[in-house]
């Protein structure tokens, strides 16, 4: 008699248990769910950050480049003897040999939309006259060359020979801020320096290893966004197209999506499992305990 309630017992203690563990499995299986969703969700988030963090990178170090690109043309430009050999009289000894530089690649005088002087690096001198012709239609489309005085160096980026170029243009004026001030209120037509830089495939490299990211390359005509990369738009002042800097989309949510899963579902499952063993346990305790009381 005692065997066949022990037996009795535990097929209670087992139906008890089934019955207490088909809810911790079900909000387990729910959670699990929800778990899964929210990591997905997380990870696609945390794609898009991704790619805005990395386009304002290369946004703000662009920007950056091409400032430093106009505080070099302002560095010429702003000086009382470039005014002197310029503006107040043509010396075009004087501005050979002291319009050029290392750190540029293109230097041109210019007056009312029209070229006065061009100096070219050496990589570029037997394109010098589509050199200047593009940076001339850069410079039209950056700042009014008219007659009309304008005193603002400004800085864009155009395209040159299927490379991305920085230009900057300021005009040239004294030293002194108030015959500097004078001159731009005369209203009388300024000479203009414009300076261009070319950024070739191992330069945009570079930037892309300094700013940790792979693959970063120059595209002048890009039709859509290629598959596995990110982008940087950019408006070209000698171009009717956009080009675009391109990088490779590491997609960091979506490559540590599977980890982050597995580890969700086992931790869940782990923590049911623990769950389904304690009820079965404490419900076969009370059965017995129950049955020892009859």
């Amino acid at each position: 008699m005692k065997t066949v309630s022990t037996t009795a017992d535990g097929r209670l203690a087992r139906r008890i248990w089934i019955t207490a563990s088909a809810p911790i499995f079900a909000l387990v299986a729910l959670i699990a769910v929800l778990a899964v969703v929210s990591r997905v969700d997380f990870a696609r988030r945390e794609d898009r950050a991704y790619q805005a963090m990395t386009q304002r990178l290369v946004g703000s170090t662009m920007s950056a480049r091409a400032h430093a690109l106009e505080a070099l043309a302002n560095d010429y430009a702003n000086w009382t003897d470039a005014y002197d050999n310029v503006s107040r009289r043509w010396d075009r000894a004087w501005i050979e040999n002291n319009f050029y530089t290392t750190a540029a690649d293109v230097m041109i005088v210019l007056r009312s939309g029209q070229l006065r002087y061009l100096w070219a690096a050496e990589q570029l001198s037997d394109g010098k006259g589509a050199v200047g012709r593009d940076a001339m239609f850069a410079a039209r489309n950056i700042i009014d060359l008219s007659n009309r005085a304008h005193g603002a160096s400004v800085s864009g980026m155009m395209l040159m020979s299927e490379e991305l170029a920085l230009v900057a243009i300021t005009p040239i004026a004294p030293e002194e801020a108030s015959s500097r001030t004078a001159l731009f209120a005369s209203g009388r037509p300024l000479d203009y320096l414009l300076v261009v830089d070319t950024l070739g495939p191992g330069d945009i490299e570079s930037v892309g290893e300094s700013l940790g990211l792979n693959d970063l390359r120059f595209v002048a005509n890009p039709s859509s966004t290629e598959q596995g990369t990110a982008s940087w738009r950019i408006p070209l002042a000698n171009s009717e197209s956009v080009g675009a800097l391109v990088w490779r989309d590491e997609h960091p949510g979506s490559r540590a999506l599977p980890q982050r899963v597995w580890v969700a579902i086992l931790a869940l499952f782990a923590a049911g499992v623990c769950a389904a063993w304690a009820a079965y346990v404490l419900t076969k305790r009370l059965v017995k305990d129950a049955a020892a009381m009859e």
